[in-house]
């Protein structure tokens, strides 16, 4: 009888595993990526017309913090602007901060190892731009870097870095 059962069951045993082995293909399908608890698909990341060398020269920011480490901040900056062709902001917080333009959010960290690197070129206006950031110590050390790069329409760079004018 087990011999029979075996017999039999063999086959199917085979056909199964040349099954698992046949090579099974499908065309790769793009969905747009959406946000979480958003029904809109989320804007693909565009490059900036500030690129990634201009953050490695230049003027160099400083890490910045009040007089006391124990409390959160809002530093602030404000900076004449006319003909802006494109800009772009990095800044790090040890250890969280919100960086607004004009009033309006452009960008969080929450880790110092992982900058925000945002641009910023909608957000800008041909006058007076205030950059804040609100920026929060969880304990220990505490420091705020930020660069702000602009490209100008005649080609030259304005750079705002925080240092101990904010």
């Amino acid at each position: 009888m087990l011999k029979s059962l075996m017999l039999f069951s063999l086959p199917i045993v085979m056909s199964a595993t040349a099954f698992g082995q046949q090579t099974w293909t499908q065309k790769v399908e793009l969905q747009p990526s959406i946000e979480r608890g958003s029904i809109e698909p989320v804007a693909e990341k565009t490059k900036s017309i500030v690129e990634d060398s201009a953050f490695s020269g230049g003027v160099v920011p400083k890490w910045i913090w009040g007089t006391n480490n124990d409390v959160n901040y809002v530093v602030r900056k404000s900076v004449e602007l006319k003909n802006v062709k494109g800009a772009r902001l990095r800044a790090s917080c040890d250890n969280a901060c919100t960086v607004f333009v004009n009033g309006k959010p452009v960008g969080k960290s929450s880790e110092w190892q992982s900058p925000m690197d945002v641009d910023v070129t909608a957000s800008l206006v041909d006058s007076t731009n205030v950059i804040e950031a609100e920026i929060q110590n969880e304990g220990s050390a505490a420091g705020f870097v930020f660069k702000l790069v602009v490209k100008l329409n005649d080609g030259s760079n304005v750079e705002v870095v925080s240092d101990d004018s904010w």
